[in-house]
């Protein structure tokens, strides 16, 4: 769900105005389906956490599934620092094959991008990150989709 936000987000430059103004309903959607798929972990992730932890244990287990949101509000905002360049320059995400996969994804090719405004740049800038981490995002779950009868039969039973 997270992977599919994130493209959504970075879909919306394919409907970017000359002044890199893009359409709202672009991020409604991609907020409601983060927060869609927040509403699948939380109470499923709560859940396991007492049922799969050592009574002794509970709390800490419970206090570590609540330290990873902070260590995922940490690292959104070391993403969001990654959105930002300066004047005539580009990020890691604009170039090689995450610059193709941006373009892609948001039909924005940097050529483009950098020949229009400052706005532009940093849309471009803004939608390849996106689309990058959205791609990565999506890899990571069908990875854990695939692991997941693994999982379970870790679980002993568990369900």
């Amino acid at each position: 769900m997270l992977g599919t936000g994130f493209l959504t987000f970075a879909a919306s430059a394919n409907d970017a105005t000359s002044l890199a103004l893009t359409p709202m309903w672009y991020l409604a959607l991609g907020y409601f389906i983060l927060t869609v798929g927040e509403l699948f972990i939380s109470p499923i992730g709560l859940s396991k956490m007492t049922e799969l932890s050592p009574p002794k244990y509970l709390a800490f287990i419970m206090g570590v599934f609540f330290t990873s949101s902070f260590y995922g509000h940490f690292f959104a905002g070391k993403i969001a620092k990654l959105t930002t360049v300066q004047a005539g320059e580009v990020n890691v995400f604009s170039q090689g094959i995450l610059g193709s996969i941006t373009e892609f994804i948001s039909g924005l090719s940097p050529n483009v991008a950098f020949e229009g405004s400052n706005e532009m740049v940093q849309l471009y800038s803004y939608v390849s990150v996106y689309a990058s981490f959205g791609l990565l995002s999506c890899c990571i779950g069908i990875f854990a989709i695939l692991i997941s009868p693994i999982i379970k039969k870790l679980m002993c039973g568990v369900h």
